[in-house]
């Protein structure tokens, strides 16, 4: 596949592999669309894009949405026409010991790190497959495959992940 011209969507992009990986594909020429709940983060990312020969668009909000995830792809086929590339990078992790973890918590790093990685994935397939390709990328954690201590909800998310990527 090649990047340049390709639409790609990066979620979880206003920090660290996200970001980088949105950077990384501006420079090669892709289109990417850039998410992730901090509107202030991500218009900067996009000022710095600028330059570079892909179109830059933005979207804030929380993936944890899942409608939100869902209208994020319905977002990037209007204003692009198709998706290319899936990057669900967002995630989120809570330390704590998993008998003193509020209940709330763990529903937010589910809603985030799979459910809203689901959504997402459920509403590019339907544009991949009219259009004949696509690639979905889901970005994890060694934590899925080797838990630490005070963790236990985020290995648990994160094995979901990897093993729907098995899917």
């Amino acid at each position: 596949m090649h990047i340049s011209n390709s639409v790609i969507i990066v979620t979880g992009a206003s920090a660290g592999i996200g970001r980088a990986t949105a950077v990384s594909l501006a420079q090669r020429g892709a289109n990417v669309v850039i998410t992730a709940r901090r509107q202030e983060r991500l218009a900067a990312l996009a000022a710095e894009l600028e330059p570079y020969p892909g179109r830059c668009f933005l979207l804030a909000g929380d993936i944890g949405d899942t409608a939100f995830a869902r209208e994020l792809v319905a977002q990037t086929v209007r204003e692009f026409g198709r998706v290319d590339v899936l990057v669900n990078n967002a995630g989120l992790g809570h330390q704590s010991a998993l008998a003193a973890m509020p209940l709330a918590d763990v529903q937010t790093i589910f809603n985030v790190n799979v459910l809203g990685l689901l959504a997402a994935t459920q509403a590019a397939i339907p544009h991949m497959q009219q259009q004949g390709q696509g690639q979905i990328i889901n970005v994890s954690s060694i934590v899925g495959q080797r838990p630490l201590p005070f963790s236990a909800m985020y290995w648990a998310s994160k094995t979901a992940v990897n093993f729907l990527s098995r899917s």
